[in-house]
């Protein structure tokens, strides 16, 4: 997708910042109140993840108190092969957003999710013999990412029932997450197609 079609399809490239945040603050929002389902929000500390956050932030603190009665959890990936500074960082990250929902009065609960010991990078890299991930044996984002999250998920869908996914991609960010969205793109939608906030469910068989 090349700038002009970028600008085409950009909700704020049509519609203004300001008008485009508050139409996805309005449509987080809604979401949250229609849906009986908690929410779970992914985060890396990217600056997708990180603007998703910060709008379902935003929205749900223009809410009443009275009116946030179900959970947003947080979930961020620990792989176990981070250096020392970025796990550090996450760290620090979730306890800020953990203590700063905590003191408004906001649903949201961080969490770190990391791979099993038998998921691990060095059990499968040393212990089975795997070879050093590359692009075309990515091994590892399914064992240290994918797994850990999926398994929380499952953790919640027992507990609730069925939960709704929060996760920030862009269609810039290359022609395979593009295609990928457009899959998923609802015609007629305000946003363009692409609809900025929906309410998928993740449920056990």
């Amino acid at each position: 997708m090349d700038r002009h079609e970028a600008e085409e399809t950009s909700i704020i490239a049509r519609r203004g910042l300001s008008t485009a945040v508050s139409e996805v603050h309005r449509q987080i929002q809604q979401t949250y109140l229609d849906f009986p389902q908690p929410l779970v929000l992914g985060y890396s500390g990217g600056k997708d993840s990180t603007a998703v956050a910060q709008l379902v932030w935003n929205a749900l603190q223009e809410l009443p108190p009275s009116r946030l009665k179900k959970p947003v959890y947080v979930i961020a990936s620990d792989t176990g092969v981070e250096t020392p500074v970025i796990s550090r960082l996450l760290d620090a990250t979730l306890s800020s957003i953990q203590s700063a929902s905590d003191l408004a009065g906001l649903p949201f609960i961080t969490q770190k999710v990391g791979p099993s010991i038998d998921d691990s990078f060095w059990v499968n890299l040393i212990g089975r013999g795997y070879p050093a991930p590359t692009v075309k044996f990515r091994w590892c984002t399914d064992r240290l990412k994918i797994r850990p999250a999926n398994r929380f998920v499952e953790e919640r869908v027992a507990e609730f029932g069925e939960v709704i996914m929060v996760l920030g991609v862009r269609t810039q960010e290359s022609s395979t997450r593009s295609q990928l969205m457009n899959s998923y793109s609802v015609p007629g939608h305000p946003s363009g197609g692409t609809p900025l906030c929906q309410a998928p469910t993740f449920s056990l068989p």
